[in-house]
This record gives structure tokens, sequence and C-alpha cells, in this order.
């Protein structure tokens, strides 16, 4: 499965119970809500190869999804149902096909939103499934999660260069890393994920 973002995603409000944003109250939040690991990266991508069922934007205040705004849901190949939500544009129209990755709309903050950000949202059999799992982030407030091609390109790096030792889960930094490594570190990392 791709992650909805290529530079990764930030949980900002998980998958279950919740306190509503707009009225306190507790309720069940269907789906999880993600922010990309850079604010340059808005394009939101289909997770799994499939079907586009809809593409619209909804403002019937009477129909349950105008609290998605504009949105895109995908039939996937793997019979799962997926709710891109609060787009600010979508980049797919309905009976397209699409593959994984593949550019879906930009994250928005249209219908129900208290800011941008993408509401993303995965049913079995029209039941909401938690979809942390399915992408493999943890589904708690500030959760993140990045590429493994980049966080392993971005390790090794910094291991060859004396900013961390260790590997995989057990990465430390390096007591003689200096603020200057770090720098030029975050310099380099930032030129290889910023869009071209």
């Amino acid at each position: 499965m791709t992650l909805p973002f290529e530079s990764g995603v930030r949980v900002t409000s998980p998958f279950g119970l919740r306190a509503d944003p707009f009225t306190g109250a507790s309720s069940v939040h269907s789906g999880i809500d993600l922010v990309p690991l850079l604010d340059a990266d808005r394009t939101v991508r289909a997770a799994v190869s499939g079907s586009v069922t809809q593409s619209r934007m909804v403002t019937d205040p009477m129909n349950r999804t105008s609290e998605w705004g504009n949105y895109v849901s995908l039939f996937g190949d793997d019979g799962r149902m997926y709710y891109y939500c609060h787009l600010a544009s979508r980049a797919v129209a309905q009976g397209d096909r699409v593959e994984a990755g593949q550019p879906v709309g930009v994250e928005g903050q249209t219908g129900r939103a208290t800011g941008v950000h993408l509401h993303f949202e995965v049913r079995e059999n029209g039941v909401p499934v938690d979809p942390s799992s399915l992408i493999g982030v943890a589904n708690v407030p500030g959760a993140e999660k990045a590429p493994p091609r980049w966080y392993d390109e971005a390790a090794a790096w910094a291991v060859e260069e004396g900013i961390l030792r260790g590997t995989g889960d057990g990465l430390q930094l390096d007591e003689p890393c200096t603020r200057g490594m770090m720098v030029v570190f975050l310099h380099r990392l930032w030129k290889k994920l910023r869009p071209s």
C-alpha cells in the first residue's frame, strides 16, 4: 500500500472515539486525519490501485457526505472502498482507473474541517476500518511515517557521515555530531524531498 502523501504522513486525528472538534461531544471518527511530512507536498495519492466511484463536491447539508466537501472515493482492487476527503481540488473523474501512487487530488479544507488536512477513510463491506494499520502508522495524534526508501537513504548517509550510529530502529545520534553536520544533513534531505 502506498502512503497518501509522497513525503510521508503525520496523524492529526486518529480513527475511533474522539471529542468532536466542533462540539466537543464524544463521537466516532470513521477515518484518520493526515497531513504530509513536508508542507510543500499537498498532492494526495491513491493508496491502492482501483476505480474511481465518486469524484465530487457535496454542499447539500442534508447529504451526510457534505461533511467531506470535495472528495474522491475509490473501489480498490483489494475489494475495499477508499475515501479521500476535504480536498482543495480533484485530479480524477468518476470511472477513471488509477494506479497506486497516482495523484487523486490536493489536500484542502472543504466541507466540515477545522484546518487543511486529508480525511482518509477505508471501508470493508460498508464498515469503516482503521486505516492506520493499513498504511503502517500508529493510530495516535502526532504519529509519523516516512517512505521507506527515503528513510533508508537518509539513515545510511547519516551513519556514513557520523551523524547517527546503529541500524534500523536502533539508530541513535552519535556523540560527535555537530550543529553544522545536522544543518548539512537537513539541507541535503530538503533538497532531495522538495517538489521540482
